[in-house]
């Protein structure tokens, strides 16, 4: 019955969502399972069984008339938008959300170890320029600890991108997905979305407090020595602490909710089963343009280090930022386009 249940689904996937459909497809199911019953009882195998089923009641065109949506069949004949659409199971829909939740969780970590891999230079230069260690100790500290680091990010993003390499046809092709599952889907983001706010709101307060640290300890009057810790090693410690865990939060959070987001694409209530016609993505509309952009953020974030490292003016280079996200948006303005696949 499995089998003839899924052929059914699959039978009425393009049609409208409306009760006459609903009502149609309940009145062919009840046949199609008395069909089947009587035939095991008649000794047929079950594949014996499913075959005369499917072959007796398996051509919508031909019973849609006995079912009273003919005319509903004869529209959607004439406007086949689904005809050549990818449909996705609900094992796709289940394991798409599972790499998705991988593959957001390891960008996310990726973007973290990248901020935090100078804490161990930061360190080792404050206590050399307190005479408490030698000048070679921070150039050996720094080669076995912030390339080393970065490499391990890099392999992340590598394998998030790997991971999500196989659903990029969810983004730009023609995809169906079942009602049910799409409403399960739906659900899910619907109880999830509030815990994931939250997690995105911790991450943000993170990040906008990550100066309170070295604000209080600057006010407080600490001996020579103690200063050194306190000022030199703790504050810039706490800063890129705080910020690199409230990137790892917000990236995750918006991660996940995007995964499930693509998938609602597919569950619109329109029809029954869950569609859509992907709405394009931006794209630049030169080669050479989209070259140079691929430079844009590790440019700023070269820019951001070396300013930082050279004036160690932490409390307003993290402004470079939110002007960089500025100057992208009105070059991606100017010189994107939206294509549809």
């Amino acid at each position: 019955m499995e089998t003839i249940k899924n052929y059914l689904d699959n039978m009425f996937a393009n049609l409208p969502h409306t009760d006459e459909v609903l009502k149609a497809k309940n009145e062919l199911s009840q046949m199609m399972e008395d069909k089947y019953n009587e035939l095991i009882e008649e000794g047929k195998t079950e594949n014996e069984a499913v075959g005369i089923v499917i072959s007796e009641f398996g051509n919508l065109n031909e019973i849609a008339d006995d079912l009273g949506i003919n005319e509903t069949v004869k529209q959607v004949n004439e406007n086949p938008v689904y005809a050549n659409a990818r449909k996705l199971t609900p094992v796709d829909a289940k394991q798409y959300l599972k790499d998705n939740h991988k593959a957001s969780f390891l960008r996310a970590f990726g973007v973290f170890l990248c901020i935090i891999a100078y804490i161990p230079a930061i360190t080792v230069s404050a206590l050399v320029d307190a005479d408490y260690l030698e000048e070679w100790i921070e150039d050996v500290v720094v080669v076995s600890t912030i390339f080393p680091i970065f490499l391990i990010a890099v392999i992340l993003f590598v394998v998030s991108s790997s991971i999500m390499k196989k659903w990029k046809f969810i983004k730009n092709e023609l995809c169906v997905l079942d009602y049910q599952t799409a409403s399960q889907i739906k659900f899910d983001m619907d109880s999830n979305s509030k815990v994931y706010a939250v997690i995105r709101a911790i991450g943000i307060v993170f990040c906008a407090i990550c100066w309170f640290p070295a604000a209080v300890l600057s006010e407080i009057d600490f001996d020579k020595d103690v200063r050194v810790f306190t000022e030199e090693i703790a504050s810039p410690v706490a800063l890129f602490s705080l910020i690199a865990l409230g990137v790892l939060l917000i990236i995750v959070a918006n991660g996940v909710m995007k995964g499930y987001k693509n998938l609602t694409k597919a569950s619109d209530g329109n029809t029954m089963v869950g569609s859509y016609v992907n709405e394009g993505v931006k794209v630049y509309k030169d080669q050479k343009t989209e070259d140079i952009m691929k430079l844009y953020w590790p440019t700023v974030t070269c820019i951001y280090l070396i300013e930082s490292f050279l004036t160690f003016n932490w409390g307003t280079s993290w402004l470079i930022w939110p002007i960089a996200g500025v100057i992208k948006y009105l070059i991606d303005t100017a010189t994107m386009e939206k294509k549809k696949f």
